[in-house]
């Protein structure tokens, strides 16, 4: 069994970094939309969305000022939407996007662009490593197959 000291180490690790989840946590559940209301409030609002998403390609969502045209409660699995429009005049765009899509203030919707960008970034490295692991077993397996092929045709 450890000891109190380590113990209490190891407990003021875990401390410090659920500190840092709720530090990072915080602005983005002050901003997200109280979806426990009637939607239909937030129609003629205006909010930051976030349009489009992360992509292989280096793409990244992009925060616009936009106005809620219309909001869905969501149906099932599907989750509640709102259509925004942003933009001027004849080139104004209209987009679904989900509810937690949209924020309050710009702060807000940088911060959580800022924490998809990382998810991604982070599964990115993961995939990525998987794959290099994964040439790398079938590398080694080539190497064992040849082996065995030689070791064989010695015989």
């Amino acid at each position: 069994m450890a000891s109190y000291k380590q113990q209490l180490a190891t407990a003021k690790a875990k401390l410090a970094a659920l500190q840092t989840k709720i530090e990072e946590l915080t602005p983005l559940a002050e901003a997200e939309p109280d979806t426990t209301v009637d939607l239909s409030a937030l129609v003629g609002t205006s909010v930051f969305a976030r349009i489009g998403r992360c992509t292989t390609s280096g793409g990244v969502p992009r925060i616009v000022e936009a106005v809620v045209l219309a909001a869905k409660n969501g149906e099932g699995k599907a989750p509640d939407q709102v259509k925004v429009t942003y933009g001027d005049g004849f080139d104004a765009e209209i987009s679904v996007v989900p509810v937690t899509a949209i924020a309050t203030t710009r702060e807000a919707a940088d911060a959580q662009l800022a924490a998809i960008i990382a998810d991604y970034n982070k599964a990115r490295e993961a995939a990525e490593k998987a794959a290099a692991a994964a040439e790398a077993a079938a590398a080694t397996a080539e190497v064992a197959a040849e082996a065995a092929d030689v070791a064989g045709s010695d015989e």
